[in-house]
């Protein structure tokens, strides 16, 4: 047991501190984080604002990006043309990419359905993790399974804290807006 937990534990450092130890990774990664937060941010605020299906369509488009550069770097490693658990992972990665985009283009699913599984968090996090495993060469086993549960729910915890401490935007009617913009400038 105590192997174990020493096991999840270094795991869970090596996941944390790819992006420090593999600096390459942040060209990706920092937009993923970054366009993750903004998009949370902006919801949290415009909590009443109704998204359209370009949000799970644009969403899902990601993955395809992600995969991309995860065959670019699975190539420069002379990887490409083996089968490896990481090469199985960018294919994942891409055909889920491609799954996700062409039923979000067609509305195959049901709104809900769609908006929760094209959702930013989760296709983020499915890219932001796969990005780290393979430039860092991580191996895909149990505890990286694992671990990467536990960071999903310490995104989520981040999510609903930045959730928490956004204020609020008043939704207006028509009436309203039309009388703001009416008034006249200070």
């Amino acid at each position: 047991m105590i192997e174990v937990l020493n096991n999840l534990i270094e795991r869970f450092f090596d996941v944390l501190l790819a992006p420090y130890n593999f600096r390459e990774m942040l060209w990706i990664l920092t937009p993923l984080f970054f366009a993750m937060i903004l998009i949370e941010l902006y919801f949290a605020r415009y909590f009443f604002e109704e998204e359209g299906w370009n949000m799970p369509y644009s969403n899902s488009l990601v993955l395809i990006f992600v995969s991309i550069d995860l065959f670019r770097v699975l190539n420069a490693g002379g990887e490409l043309n083996a089968v490896t658990p990481r090469n199985a992972l960018a294919i994942a990665v891409a055909t889920l990419g491609v799954i996700l985009t062409a039923s979000n283009f067609l509305h195959m699913w049901s709104r809900e359905f769609a908006f929760g599984i094209s959702n930013h968090l989760p296709v983020n996090f499915i890219a932001y993790m796969s990005v780290i495993i393979i430039y860092a060469k991580i191996p895909l086993d149990i505890y990286t399974l694992i671990v990467s549960i536990g960071i999903f729910f310490l995104f989520v915890l981040l999510i609903s804290l930045i959730r928490f401490i956004v204020p609020k935007a008043i939704e207006l009617d028509e009436e309203e807006l039309n009388e703001r913009k009416e008034a006249p400038s200070p």
